[in-house]
């Protein structure tokens, strides 16, 4: 009865989830009730494109899939834990020929914490939902030039580490400690998409990246690719690299960019609330485009420069100091409200700045939309507002001009 009631409900948990399962089945349950009483026993009997379901129970086992791709169906990430003694990965997954997609749904993977391999997979495209995994998701090897990549649904990660090529990864509505999507110089780069996920750190290094509406510990971006995070909460937000990487109606706490990058906009933010500073140190030459954020810090450029250079600063609230100096860049620096000191030194346009304050509907309640009297509203180069956020609340102090040090004190 325990066995028939298990396929049954397991059935129903594929044809809603997975899709209709092709292959033989096989069931595991360490009480007696299945085909196996070992996850690895029913790996090694399955062919390729097979569905294994696991019954609740603590698997104290290392898995390994050698040359095939399975379905491995669990009865809960609560319920049904693999969690070997050794110090091998409790699931190793490792196929080269077609079908090479591997999904793995419902299972506890318990490597304990540090940094020892949970899972591991090669050369195999990975999909795994309603998962718990205790120790690192390491997919494809550098070293060996071998290729992975994942599609991560409602789950909780440790840290993820992939290198691949080929297709991309997609994270959907987890929590993920760290992760790191990498590419090659010489393979296409890594494409990752994510939505809705919380990551503690997350490292893109030569990767095309897609990032919506994530919450971000610490961002690292090292490399050559592209990434996109849109409506995303980062703390900090730490840049190496020659990559373009577009920030749209983002959060952050602070923004580091530092080394050598390539002249066509490798920064770009629209939209953002930067709660700290933005720093830009280059050692060649480097570009940015901002426009309409609010900048509750100061905004730092520095950089050697070259000709053909530019940079654009425009329709941005600035609450501290604005410097930027661009070496042989050119600068378009016009319509922002910069409260400290603007101090532009390059050659380009510089005009329509101002200062004022804001007028900020409620900043000690981090409400930074604009009262309708402010002297943002319609003063964007655009036309539009200048800052992240458009009229929020009618007037309630009539503008006025003010010194930062007096600005500070009205925000305290």
């Amino acid at each position: 009865m325990r066995t028939t009631t298990f396929l049954v409900l397991l059935f129903l948990v594929v044809m809603l989830g997975a899709g209709t399962t092709r292959g033989s089945s096989y069931v595991v349950d360490c009480s007696g009730g299945g085909d196996f009483l070992a996850i690895q026993e029913a790996v090694d009997a399955a062919a390729s494109g097979d569905t294994i379901f696991v019954a609740p129970c603590l698997y104290e086992e290392q898995v390994v899939v050698s040359g095939k791709c399975l379905t491995f169906v669990g009865a809960g990430a609560g319920s049904c834990v693999v969690a070997p003694s050794g110090g091998e990965p409790a699931l190793s997954i490792d196929a080269m020929p077609s079908p090479w997609v591997c999904r793995v749904t419902g299972l506890t993977i318990d490597q304990g914490a540090g940094e020892s391999d949970a899972i591991r997979w090669d050369s195999a495209h990975l999909v795994l939902s309603e998962c718990a995994v205790i120790g690192v998701m390491s997919g494809g090897n550098h070293e060996y030039q071998t290729s992975a990549s994942a599609r991560l649904a409602n789950s909780e990660l440790g840290l993820v580490s992939v290198y691949g090529w080929n297709r991309p990864s997609l994270v959907e509505s987890c929590v993920v400690a760290g992760a790191s999507f990498s590419g090659d110089d010489f393979s296409p780069p890594h494409e990752l998409l994510s939505t809705d996920s919380a990551f503690g750190e997350f490292d893109i290094t030569l990767v095309d990246a897609t990032v919506n509406g994530g919450q971000i510990g610490r961002a690292f971006v090292f490399g050559s690719g592209s990434a996109l995070l849109e409506h995303c909460r980062i703390g900090e937000l730490v840049l190496y690299s020659s990559c373009e990487l577009r920030l749209q109606q983002c959060v952050l706490d602070s923004v580091n960019w530092w080394g050598s990058c390539h002249p066509y906009y490798p920064l770009e933010m629209e939209r953002c609330l930067v709660n700290g500073n933005i720093s830009m140190r280059y050692q060649t030459s480097g570009a940015f485009k901002l426009e309409h954020n609010t900048i509750l810090g100061s905004f730092l450029y520095s950089g050697d420069g070259t000709h053909g250079t530019y940079h654009h600063l425009r329709s941005n609230v600035v609450l501290g100091n604005c410097t930027i100096d661009a070496g042989y860049g050119d600068v378009n620096v016009t319509h922002n409200d910069v409260l400290g000191e603007l101090d532009v030194s390059a050659s380009g346009s510089v005009h329509a700045n101002f200062s004022a304050d804001p007028l900020f509907c409620g900043a000690s309640s981090s409400d930074y939309t604009l009262e309708d009297c402010s002297p943002c509203v319609g003063a964007a180069h655009d036309g539009t507002d200048v800052g992240a956020y458009p009229v929020g609340c009618p007037c309630v102090v009539a503008a006025e001009r003010t010194t930062w040090g007096a600005l500070k004190a009205l925000y305290r």
